[in-house]
């Protein structure tokens, strides 16, 4: 399927899905652009923002597109798709391709394999902020990120394709991953920063509270490293619930490598210290030549 011919429908309008949205609308990249969310007040802020063409319901957004693209919390992703596919069994259609934006990708992705089958492919993009909502949509939101494409075996060929394209016409870097990889990596680039973020913010807060000159003293590093620790709390549960070996595999390493720093002699810590800022540099690197490409 061509991109100028797809009918795209998304199903949840949060930060990422109503950025989605605003990005297809505006561009025109595509035929039609429908969207709905189970809140009707942010359906209201949707119709009223030109965000997307927002239907009554589920079934009818299903009935009117080609793509639909999942974009909501994993908790959610299961009921959602059972009110798409009722819809659709009513009308006797079905799908062209469907795709989600879920942050891990092997649990959502094996749940909507299991409705989709080769028509579902995983669509990964690497970008969000600490404020989540239709409110702080930006069309803008994926430039210059990468885009996971998850496939599975039994993907179909043209569907992994239709996704990378639309990763392109977004301005994203379309990046393959297998669903074990994917998981695995963002893990621990993205998902454990998150659960870090949180934890450094709790335990200064105790601090705080303790000791009041803590929070008068914060500055620059405490307000970047702590930064992700102020996304939505589902977000980050739905991290753990669904990617939960990898996050813990990546936190026994990180606390093996603390307790390390409190036990190394001044020299050989100074050398591990300067092997991490190495380590940072080079994938920052990396990360720059993607975007650059």
């Amino acid at each position: 399927m061509e991109l100028g011919a797809a009918r795209i429908g998304i199903v949840g309008l949060g930060l990422m899905g109503a950025s989605l949205a605003k990005k297809l609308t505006a561009s025109g990249t595509v035929r039609r652009v429908t969207g709905w969310d189970r809140d009707g007040a942010v359906r209201h802020l949707a119709r009223s923002q030109g965000v997307a063409e927002v239907p009554e319901g589920l079934e009818e957004l299903g009935s009117e597109s080609d793509v639909l693209i999942f974009a909501v919390p994993w908790r959610f992703l299961a009921d959602a798709d059972r009110a798409v596919r009722r819809g659709l069994a009513k009308g006797g259609q079905t799908m062209w391709a469907v795709m989600d934006l879920c942050s891990a990708k092997r649990a959502p992705g094996e749940l909507l394999r299991r409705s989709w089958g080769g028509r579902y492919v995983g669509f990964h993009p690497m970008a969000g902020k600490e404020r989540g909502g239709i409110i702080h949509a930006t069309a803008e939101l994926f430039s210059g990120a990468p885009c996971a494409i998850v496939s599975y075996p039994d993907t179909a060929p043209e569907v992994s394709s239709f996704a990378a394209r639309l990763a392109a016409a977004l301005g994203m870097d379309p990046v393959e991953a297998s669903p074990e990889d994917h998981d695995a990596a963002v893990a621990v680039v993205s998902h454990l920063p998150q659960l870090l973020a949180s934890a450094l913010a709790l335990v200064a807060g105790e601090e705080a509270r303790r000791n009041p000159l803590g929070a008068r003293l914060a500055g620059g590093g405490f307000r970047d490293t702590t930064r992700v620790a102020s996304c939505p709390a589902e977000g980050g549960a739905d991290l753990v619930s669904a990617n939960g070996d990898h996050l813990r595999r990546g936190i026994g390493r990180l606390i093996q490598i603390l307790e390390e720093f409190l036990s190394l002699p001044e020299e050989a810590l100074e050398e591990r210290l300067r092997a991490a800022a190495s380590a940072r540099e080079e994938i920052l690197a990396i990360a720059a030549g993607r975007s650059a490409a």
